[in-house]
């Protein structure tokens, strides 16, 4: 079992490396031929555009193909590629009537001619060249009527007549009749192989046709976006790519920049096409994900350990808080394409890279909190030994609190603030503030949680650390807008900002003012209802002799307990404390009300 599972995952790793080279055909042609997609009107480039055309369409194939056709295509390249190369050694071969090609070849000089200086080794290893190359195309190409290996050895024939003396013009001539045989053996080949290749394309339209009558056609366009959008193609695309950009801004240009502009520059660089943008959002998302991950490692340790301190506890967390990265991803999208970042040359492209990356930056960091969030929040009840937990626990809270505002001082010296600095600056400052509301809030709990007795003001003490927070947070958003309406009045307008503003006036101030609103009414409505409920008796509660449905504490003290119209006992706070949320009986979910208890013996 574990065999097969290891041979699993290597043919899903290989098939990434087969499938990767389709998204660089189809970068390659937008950066360079998109332009003459249609234009056949130049003779002289008119085959050129065919091929390029082609070499598109072969993109797509190693994409949508299965892995088994995906081979056999790369077979077939190394194979034309091999051909070519015997061709063109025996046509340096022929032009040169002392012999000498490789003197016309300045990478093949360097590297053999330097070694080997006498002309008949020469010619014997030509020969022996052109008989591998042979071999190892007969050896390749597959099907019932493959060729063998002496008709892809033609090229050999003009080496052989160079070494009993032939003429110049008879060698050239034995030059064009392999070519020629060359040619008709591949055509022959070709056509052998038509009759299979129209039957499988065949069958795969009629299946298509199938599935499209029976599924209907948007389950064929699902399908055909999960074959071209694979993220870990896009991952390993870029990856390449940007390796391939540090190589080049060192080694060829060489850039003289730190190894953040480096860094910045090369990734920059690779947001100047719609595909290179979504492989961009893919690795965001990524880092994203394997940064979040890192998170809960390093919170909750690892999955055994997890589930010893409490399972059914954190494994909700863990389901419920299951970052995935996508939103940091498609905020790098979303955004790339609102500015236009693919149409900007590079030193603004650069700059606006970074803009974006920041924005990603403070929301990974908010995620980061939503992690970290529950468990914070749970030390106040954790009583093991390991005083570490509460270290490593603090000293996330720690940076979470100081990098925000790093960020924040950053941004600030390296770019004026503007509609858009402000948005990432009010998002760092926002989650500065609510680490702090956590550590405070934490605090209350913990010193709760070591009392022998509860600690009657704990609610109203974190209620109101809470709506210090929230006003934090409304004022800090409502700056944001007043600084959009500033760049307004100063004609520092478009629809891009239009648009961002209209949104963070929906989600950041408005739900946030009525959310503030809805909980103060709520709570002013439970402290009225709660004191207005009648005490309980000494002897109603030694007749009940039972403990508060809401926290399983005894209830002693007749001055802290009241009477619900449906006959249940409470302690007045955590009665207050369910009504700010609920206005049911937690016991039997009767409506509470303030009318007249029942004259029936409590319950």
């Amino acid at each position: 079992m574990p065999r097969n599972r290891d041979q699993q995952r290597l043919d899903a790793a290989l098939a990434v490396v087969l499938r990767t080279p389709g998204l660089f055909i189809i970068e390659y042609w937008w950066q360079n031929e998109k332009n003459n997609f249609l234009s056949f009107g130049d003779e002289s480039n008119y085959i050129l555009t065919i091929l390029n055309n082609i070499a598109l369409i072969n993109g797509f194939f190693i994409l949508l193909l299965p892995i088994s056709c995906i081979r056999s295509l790369y077979i077939h390249f190394i194979c034309g590629a091999l051909l070519l190369s015997a061709h063109f050694l025996s046509h340096y071969w022929v032009r040169d009537s002392n012999g000498d090609y490789l003197s016309q070849i300045d990478v093949v000089d360097r590297m053999a001619s330097s070694v080997v200086h006498n002309s008949a080794i020469k010619q014997i290893s030509l020969l022996a060249v052109h008989v591998i190359i042979a071999g190892i195309v007969s050896l390749l190409l597959q099907g019932p009527r493959r060729p063998v290996v002496s008709a892809f050895a033609c090229y050999s024939l003009p080496v052989i007549a160079r070494i009993v003396d032939f003429s110049s013009e008879s060698i050239e001539v034995i030059h064009h009749f392999s070519t020629a045989f060359v040619v008709i053996t591949l055509v022959h080949y070709g056509y052998n192989q038509f009759y299979g290749l129209f039957n499988s394309f065949k069958g795969a339209f009629n299946d298509l046709l199938s599935e499209t009558r029976v599924n209907g056609f948007l389950y064929i366009i699902v399908l055909l976006w999960k074959k071209l959008f694979v993220p870990t193609h896009f991952l390993l695309f870029w990856c390449i790519a940007f390796l391939c950009k540090i190589y080049e801004n060192i080694f060829v240009e060489e850039n003289s920049q730190d190894i953040y502009g480096l860094i910045l520059s090369s990734a920059s660089s690779l947001c100047t096409s719609p595909l290179s943008l979504v492989s961009t959002a893919v690795t965001v998302t990524y880092i994203s994900y394997f940064t979040l991950c890192g998170i809960k490692l390093y919170l909750w340790g690892k999955p055994d350990y997890v589930g010893r301190q409490s399972d059914i506890y954190f494994n909700q967390i863990m389901l419920h808080q299951a970052h995935s990265g996508w939103e940091e991803g498609l905020i790098t999208f979303l955004l790339a394409v609102l500015t236009g970042i693919t149409n900007m040359q590079p030193p603004a492209r650069m700059a606006v890279l970074t803009i974006i990356l920041f924005v990603v930056l403070s929301s990974l960091l908010e995620s980061m909190l939503e992690i970290a969030e529950p468990v914070i929040l749970s030390l106040s009840t954790y009583h093991g030994r390991n005083i570490f937990h509460h270290v490593k626990v603090l000293l996330l809270c720690a940076f979470l609190f100081f990098f925000p505002l790093h960020v924040s001082w950053v941004l600030a010296n390296l770019f004026p603030v503007d509609f858009w600095m402000a948005v990432v600056i009010s998002t760092s400052l926002l989650t500065s503030a609510q680490v702090l509301d956590l550590v405070v809030v934490h605090c209350l709990l913990w010193y709760d949680a070591v009392r022998h007795e509860p600690w009657a003001p704990l609610d109203e003490m974190v209620y109101y650390v809470r709506s210090a927070t929230k006003v934090i947070e409304f004022i800090v958003a409502s700056s944001v807008v007043f600084v959009g309406i500033f760049e307004g009045i100063s004609n520092k307008w478009n629809w891009t900002n239009a648009f961002i503003l209209i949104i963070h006036c929906y989600f950041n101030v408005m739900q946030r003012f009525q959310a503030g609103y809805k909980s103060f009414i709520q709570r002013r409505e439970a402290i009225a209802k709660s004191a207005r409920l009648p005490t309980a008796t000494k002897e109603q509660l030694k007749q009940h002799n039972d403990v508060c449905a809401i926290c399983y504490i005894d209830m002693i003290n007749e001055k802290e307990s009241v009477i619900i119209p449906c006959q249940h006992f409470f302690h007045r706070i955590c009665l207050r404390r369910w009504l700010c949320f609920q206005e049911s009986c937690p016991l039997c979910s009767a409506r509470v009300t303030l009318g007249e208890p029942k004259t029936s013996d409590a319950k």
